[in-house]
């Protein structure tokens, strides 16, 4: 079933990191934050804010995360601005890229179902070409482009076990980063739906809606 998450959720901080130039006026007050969330699960008649303390997802579960990540890869695109979303660098489709994009929705989903390990997830979910793989390892932070620029990167499960839903712009605004954060923390509670509602050909908008409510 779907899950409902408050307006308050536990997050930390990971790190903040400025990569501009100190003498580039232009840049001086841009840095990246990290908002890291605690791994929960809902029992009947508690509070949602269990805490799973393995700490981390299962393989299955990650599978699910990708299947949904690539089933509803175009609704998630029109809830954010063009330049999030089309002719960018570094927002890469995760559902069509070179590995992914002649293949059906179901054909995807047999494809996750058979990776037997992380690695071999995020090789598929952000694909690249042999030459470009031999380059650098799948660790999600060598020093090549081809492991940051996707919507959604699953190369950083391998160093850091976390997902990093990339696509949302950057804001100043609280309540907006907040909204998004809410979101994809709803969004991963959507792999405890049952296999027949994750594995579904339904892709639209209100399709999301119904498993992951939207943010307003």
């Amino acid at each position: 079933m779907p899950l409902s998450v408050g307006l308050e959720f536990d997050a930390t901080i990971q790190k903040a990191t400025s990569q501009s130039d100190a003498s580039d006026s232009a840049f001086q007050s841009r840095f990246g934050i990290g908002l890291v969330s605690p791994i929960f699960y809902e029992t009947e008649g508690n509070e949602w804010r269990d805490e799973i303390r393995e700490d981390r997802f299962t393989l299955l579960q990650l599978k699910r995360v990708a299947m949904l990540v690539c089933r509803f890869e175009t609704a998630q695109d029109s809830l954010h601005p063009v330049h999030r979303i089309k002719d960018h660098d570094n927002i890469l489709s995760n559902r069509f890229n070179d590995a992914l994009k002649d293949l059906s929705l179901s054909e995807i989903y047999a494809r996750i179902q058979n990776v037997t390990d992380v690695t071999g997830l995020a090789a598929l979910l952000n694909f690249v070409s042999r030459e470009e793989s031999e380059a650098s390892s799948y660790d999600g932070y060598q020093d090549s482009k081809f492991f940051k620029v996707w919507e959604v990167n699953f190369t950083s499960l391998i160093k850091h076990d976390t997902i990093e839903f990339r696509q949302h712009e950057g804001t100043i605004s609280g309540s907006s980063a907040l909204r998004w954060a809410e979101f994809i923390v709803r969004f991963t509670f959507a792999l405890t739906a049952s296999d027949t509602e994750v594995m579904s050909d339904g892709d639209t908008l209100k399709d999301l809606n119904s498993l992951v409510y939207l943010p307003q």
